[in-house]
């Protein structure tokens, strides 16, 4: 089996508090490691995480919403624009 890396980035807008987005991406991706890069006005969080069990939680909130279809649509649209892809 392929081991698989988690990449993502959330800015944070200044109406924003660091603590939630930090939650929320925790809630989302399982044994995420989190950094937070300040960036003008904003500041961008990074976060990281390996193995298939990090994305466990993403899995069952798409299928328990059942907005798989919507969620495979935004997928494919972000991997088309990102050109820095690797599998």
């Amino acid at each position: 089996m392929d081991q698989v890396t988690v990449h993502a980035e959330a800015e944070i807008n200044p109406t924003e508090t660091e603590e939630k987005v930090k939650s929320a991406v925790g809630n989302v991706l399982g044994g995420v490691s989190i950094t937070i890069i300040p960036d003008g006005k904003c500041s961008v969080l990074k976060a990281e995480a390996s193995g298939q069990d990090s994305l466990v939680k993403l899995r069952n909130m798409l299928r328990n919403d059942r907005i798989r279809d919507a969620a495979r649509k935004a997928l494919f649209h972000s991997i088309r624009e990102t050109p820095s892809v690797s599998a």
